[in-house]
């Protein structure tokens, strides 16, 4: 009995909608893709049997991803699906009047799963300008935010890759972002007597400085010409000054 031929080798050539035989990224199919090879390491310890294992029954061949459902057909066919919902770039479009900025990556590649985990990471910006703040909650907010405050350019990044999908990671960063404005705008009773504490160690110091000048004096006048120093019980001596030749 004759053994019935594979879709692969009664395919026509030129005729065959690849796209339609290939449509997504799947394992490799002997029967279906027209492409006869082997695939594997030689067999040295079989005499005879060098070659490696063809394609049909060959799991090496299933284990790796591969690129049939990329044929330039089917790339052309997804651009012309997607040209009506592409617009152009606007060209007066500038960045730094945009209050909120969020920024997300996403990713192509053959492989076992579409998702990619550099997807979910969501990084959100803002300048501090564009919010309202007065002095004290400002402070505040840069004392909370840590490194994540840039001073050479005001501006406030939050990165989010904690949760599992992209949307959840960019409803926290929001999250964070409100939670740290409101609060910036408490004043906590500690606070104040921070800020008391604070004013009073200054003037405790000015004191100090002063009183220490005061103890110490100028032991060392000029007078009328002549210098004078002063010894420990306070009293005045001239001072004679050598000149070496």
């Amino acid at each position: 009995m004759a053994r019935n031929p594979t879709r692969g080798v009664k395919m026509a050539t030129g005729l065959t909608d690849w796209p339609s035989v290939y449509s997504g990224a799947k394992s490799y199919h002997p029967s279906v893709v027209p492409i006869f090879f082997r695939m594997g390491r030689l067999k040295h310890n079989r005499p005879g049997f060098a070659l490696p294992l063809r394609a049909l029954g060959n799991l090496e061949l299933m284990k790796i991803p591969n690129f049939f459902h990329l044929s330039p057909p089917a790339i052309e066919r997804h651009c012309q699906a997607l040209q009506p919902l592409c617009t152009e770039w606007p060209g007066s479009l500038d960045l730094s009047s945009v209050p909120l900025r969020i920024t997300t990556r996403n990713y192509l590649f053959a492989g076992p799963s579409l998702y990619h985990p550099g997807s979910r990471k969501v990084k959100l910006q803002v300048y501090l300008t564009d919010l309202v703040l007065d002095e004290h909650a400002k402070k505040k907010l840069i004392q909370l935010v840590g490194p994540r405050y840039n001073p050479e350019n005001d501006e406030l990044t939050i990165v989010a890759d904690r949760c599992p999908t992209r949307k959840q990671n960019k409803d926290y960063a929001m999250y964070l972002l409100t939670v740290l404005y409101h609060e910036s705008w408490k004043t906590e009773p500690w606070e104040t007597e921070k800020s008391n504490d604070v004013e009073e160690s200054e003037e405790e110091e000015e004191e100090e400085k002063a009183r220490k000048k005061r103890k110490n004096p100028k032991r060392v006048r000029l007078i009328d010409g002549t210098l004078y120093r002063m010894n420990q019980y306070g009293k005045y001596f001239k001072m004679q000054l050598k000149v070496k030749e």
